[in-house]
């Protein structure tokens, strides 16, 4: 059949043919420009992304190493100026307890300085309150001491009310937890020139020296009612034994167990509190002549801080050495330019505040061993120092005006040296490298040494690539090279799906379920790691031998999947005999013989299960990257 196309048609053909193949031109650089900005954009995002969130790590790590400020705010008058004797700070800051020794307790505004309650101690006759003491550094209740002998007990309690203008106001109630009746707790009745108390949830012990240098000790069982919050004190036993003169403090273990007698001269005694006249320690902590000024239990009760008139503050321990004898420990010491006056433990943490007689405030923080703030205030003798109980205010209080300061100290133990080299912690017997952020008691004392950390990060991760990289690559090159390509579609595909798995998934198998597996068949685990290379070396020779001797028409990876029901039984075998195993050569316990013959201490979730976890987690990706490389190299 002739071609019926005109000329004129035959000329313009190829001029579609280009208008079309520029059509496709124009559309393939459109998508390109357009794919290569959003590209562009997305990588920018990223990178904008990722620099905000670490400003923003910054941002939040920064103010853990913040240095600590005190500053002083302004000053407030006393209304009735008098001699103070003893003062508190209420937990919000709003209120300050001030006692007298005629027995008023007022209630002092730290706003105005105007006096927002007031009451009063009933006094004997031609009496005082000689001494105050808190016993429960954790609770408000305080020991009144007359100077004749007799003790009350009083507790404060502050209620919050909003008046009309919906304006809060704290509101102090004042009770008497063992009854208004002032008691004697020693039979003499005499004036005491040192006298401590502490309490604990079931017993209340007071100890004092006498004018007659005699040490009383008097304990008391703490009787509360089911009902209500009333207690009342039972008396125990009583002791008696005779000191030396130079004997001027006694200090009372918050647990009870002991009690310290301590002279000027920097010598220390510590008693049993259940026998009084056995001395389990006795000891000086003054290396020089230096006289002893002041000493305090650091919060907790774990370590004594000892000031003397050198402007030395020293940090002891108590411990027991290995014939289980006590012992002080000097741990840590801290300098002031004059005599140590006052020492001011913070009621939550392991700080202190120092004061000496030029006047010189000084923070120190005892974990660190740091100076976190110092500040010169004027020499003041007869000041009655305060710290608040969140440790966020600083009073010294005068016959007429009370000082404040302002204290910021977000995160006091926290430190570059802190963190990274050995500290010395309370409890332990040298310096060590502990990460424990957390406890039960506000007694306790942070560990945050990062190395424990870093190192277990690096070793877990050192036992994963120890774990996955031979299997990956392994297998990568067998799949490359030796899998039948029906196989490798399936296989390849199923273990890069393995990546999607979320390690949380795989942290959580490991700890309750694969860590009791292993540590219940132990004997098991290293019989595997023995035998199963030997099998599967064996299985691989005895295949061979099998193939070059006989002409059986095998298929594509016979091996594959004979080895898999191999290395199955070869594990069940393994756990089916982890018993006798361990009794056979481990004595029926292999962690004990680890322990007692190799000295390792074997413990449930350890590297070797986290290396396993992570193992497996990491395993995908270094197939994946080796068996495309591998599998992108031709085979001559």
């Amino acid at each position: 059949m002739p071609d019926s196309t005109s000329p004129e048609q035959v000329r313009n053909k190829p001029d579609l043919q280009a208008f079309a193949l520029g059509a496709k031109m124009r559309q393939r650089a459109w998508v390109d420009f357009v794919v290569r900005h959003a590209v562009t954009l997305g990588g920018i995002a990223t990178i904008i992304a990722i620099s905000v969130i670490f400003a923003y790590l910054l941002y939040v790590v920064l103010p853990l190493f913040r240095p600590a400020t005190v500053e002083q705010i302004p000053p407030v008058a006393i209304a009735n100026a008098h001699t103070p004797l003893y003062y508190a700070i209420e937990e919000s800051g709003q209120l300050a307890l001030d006692i007298s020794a005629e027995g008023t307790l007022s209630y002092v505004s730290l706003d105005d300085g105007s006096i927002r309650h007031q009451h009063t101690v009933a006094l004997a006759d031609n009496t005082q309150i000689a001494h105050v003491v808190k016993p429960d550094s954790a609770d408000t209740t305080l020991m009144l001491v007359a100077s004749d002998g007799r003790v009350v007990f009083l507790t404060t309690r502050y209620r919050v009310e909003f008046d009309d203008a919906n304006k809060r106001r704290v509101v102090p109630e004042v009770s008497y937890p063992y009854g208004d009746a002032w008691l004697y707790p020693f039979p003499s009745g005499a004036s005491y020139t040192a006298i401590d108390a502490k309490r604990n949830d079931d017993a209340l012990a007071i100890a004092a020296i006498t004018d007659a240098q005699q040490l009383w000790v008097r304990e008391y069982a703490l009787q509360t009612s089911l009902f209500d919050d009333s207690a009342s004190l039972e008396e125990l036993d009583l002791s008696e034994i005779a000191v030396k003169p130079e004997h001027s403090i006694v200090v009372l273990d918050p647990a009870l167990n002991y009690l310290l007698l301590a002279t000027t001269g920097g010598h220390l005694a510590l008693r049993d509190l259940r026998a009084l006249d056995t001395t389990l320690l006795n000891t000086s902590v003054s290396d020089t002549d230096a006289q002893l000024t002041t000493l305090s239990l650091l919060n907790g009760g774990s370590s004594l801080l000892v000031g003397d008139d050198q402007g030395t503050i020293t940090q002891w321990m108590l411990a027991k050495n290995a014939q289980n004898q006590h012992q002080l420990q000097r741990i840590r010491q801290f300098t002031s330019p004059g005599e140590i006056r006052h020492i001011l433990p913070e009621s939550g943490r392991k700080g202190f505040f120092s004061i000496d007689d030029q006047g010189t405030l000084k923070l120190f923080y005892t974990t660190s061993g740091r100076q976190l703030a110092e500040l010169s205030l004027p020499p003041c003798p007869d000041c009655v120092y305060a710290l608040a109980p969140r440790s966020d205010t600083l009073l010294a209080a005068t016959t007429d005006r009370i000082s404040l300061w302002q204290v910021d100290n977000q995160h006091p133990e926290i430190s570059i040296s802190a963190l990274f080299t050995p500290v010395w912690y309370e409890g332990y017997t040298e310096k060590q490298f502990i990460w424990q952020s957390t406890a039960a008691s506000s007694d306790f004392e942070p560990k945050y040494s990062l190395t424990p950390l870093l190192f277990g990060t690096l070793k877990a991760a050192f036992y994963a690539l120890l774990f996955a990289t031979p299997l990956a690559i392994m297998g990568a090159i067998y799949t490359a090279y030796f899998m039948a390509p029906r196989t490798r579609r399936v296989v390849k595909p199923s273990i890069e799906i393995m990546e999607a798995i979320p390690t949380v998934i795989l942290g959580f198998l490991a700890g309750l379920w694969l860590a009791p597996r292993i540590e219940d068949h132990l004997p098991a685990v290293f019989a595997l790691v023995l035998f199963l290379p030997l099998a599967v070396m064996g299985f691989a020779y005895l295949g061979s031998r099998l193939r070059a001797k006989t002409d059986l028409p095998l298929p594509d990876d016979w091996e594959l999947y004979a080895l898999i029901p191999l290395i199955i039984g070869i594990a069940a075998l393994a756990f089916a005999i982890s018993t006798w195993l361990e009794s056979a050569f481990f004595h029926g316990d292999m962690r004990l013989y680890m322990d007692q013959h190799w000295g390792l201490d074997y413990d449930q979730r350890n590297a070797l299960v986290v290396g396993i976890a992570m193992g497996f987690a990491v395993i995908p990706t270094i197939f994946s990257i080796a068996e495309d490389a591998l599998f992108s190299v031709p085979k001559h």
